[in-house]
């Protein structure tokens, strides 16, 4: 059977593609390695993401986010931003203009409910498959698969990672900027602060997140230079604490780590393009940006509706004219985050005295305007 689209990855951002595409009234198939809702992302609770105004929008136009219990998430009305010595921004919702400065949630937690939604619908799932190869026809792509079968659709859609086995597939190379850091990630407890956020910028371009899971309970985000993190990791959970107390003072109380903190190596992974004939990259398989600023899964939801927007069932355009479009669409946003991250990673990470001062001094500028805080939330949100 030949199908409008196959999406292949049924991750976070590749199961909203397929969600999103089905509500167009497109055909839809998935493809995942593992089988679904048994993957060890679903078990994982180590990681939480903050989930901004366009992401909950797409999650919610797709039927997801209802299905989420009110316990599943927490809203954030505030932002703490702290750097060298006492200077710091604050955001508030009030201020900005939103209900809401984010939506924090477990990464299990939204994928149990992506999972249930895509064995509930009626396209086709092929979960625990390998693919062999991607050949090209003159109308079509087929994906060949190890289990001799083939899957052949008018457009496929990687969203199978930043280590992405179709983009290698499809020749699409691609340039790696290593931060020589690792994220480390895990679960803590400290002073009740449910709807506050937290994030420490450290010199050596060294980042804390601690993003609140409910009243007591955080999600951390470590971003540290691989060689202290991960002499840390081997010492045990006493000296990671001892070390985060440090950073974080008195804002959160004292902190107990609940789970076995958990690293990945963080690269920023740039692709030549975005697409090719009849292929479309999504998510971390589109590319990778530093996760100081918590954006690349709501750049990975943003890409599902761009998609989906531009292949819409009210588009008549060519599928190469229309692939191009989306490139287009996604490039600013992507670009606008990939230079604000490398900036800030680039600024925090001297060592030079006078970029401790630049530092400290611009932080106290953008604390008083007003204007300027509402202005960047709102570049970050959308």
């Amino acid at each position: 059977m030949k199908y409008d689209f196959v999406i292949i990855g049924a991750g976070i951002v590749g199961s909203a593609v397929a969600l999103s595409l089905i509500r167009e009234g497109h055909s839809v198939a998935v493809i995942e390695h593992s089988r679904l809702g048994q993957q060890d992302l679903v078990k994982d609770k180590t990681q939480v993401f903050m989930l901004n105004s366009s992401s909950l929008s797409i999650l919610r136009d797709i039927g997801t986010w209802s299905q989420i219990n009110h316990d599943q998430y927490n809203q954030v009305f505030d932002i703490k931003i702290l750097g060298d010595g006492l200077s710091e921004i604050n955001f508030n919702s009030s201020n900005a203009d939103f209900s809401a400065l984010g939506y924090t949630v477990e990464k299990h937690n939204l994928l149990e409910v992506l999972h249930r939604q895509l064995q509930q619908s009626n396209m086709a799932v092929f979960d625990n498959q390998k693919i062999e190869n991607l050949v090209w026809g003159k109308n079509h792509i087929s994906v060949q698969l190890k289990q001799n079968k083939n899957i052949t659709s008018d457009v496929i859609v990687a969203a199978d990672g930043a280590n992405s086995y179709v983009r290698n597939l499809a020749n699409i190379k691609a340039k790696t900027n290593y931060y020589n850091q690792i994220a480390i990630v895990c679960r803590l407890v400290g002073r009740a602060s449910k709807a506050v956020a937290y994030q420490w910028f450290q010199k050596k371009g060294n980042v804390v997140a601690l993003l609140p899971i409910n009243e007591n309970e955080f999600g951390l985000v470590w971003s540290i230079s691989e060689d202290l993190g991960l002499d840390m990791i081997s010492k045990g959970k006493g000296l990671l604490i001892r070390e985060l107390k440090e950073i974080t003072s008195c804002d959160v109380g004292e902190l107990e780590i609940v789970d076995q903190p958990k690293y990945f190596p963080i690269n920023a992974i740039h692709p030549e393009s975005v697409i090719k004939t009849r292929l479309a990259l999504v998510g971390d398989a589109a590319g990778t940006i530093h996760p100081m600023a918590g954006q690349g899964l709501n750049l990975g939801l943003l890409d599902a509706r761009i998609l989906s927007d531009v292949f819409s069932k009210k588009a008549n355009s060519s599928i190469f004219s229309t692939l191009r479009r989306y490139e287009r669409r996604r490039a600013e946003k992507v670009a606008i985050m990939r230079g604000i991250t490398n900036g800030l990673y680039k600024i925090f990470s001297s060592d030079v005295m006078a970029s401790s001062y630049l530092r400290a001094y611009g932080l106290k500028i953008f604390e008083r305007a007003p204007a300027l805080k509402k202005l960047a939330f709102k570049v970050a949100s959308n």
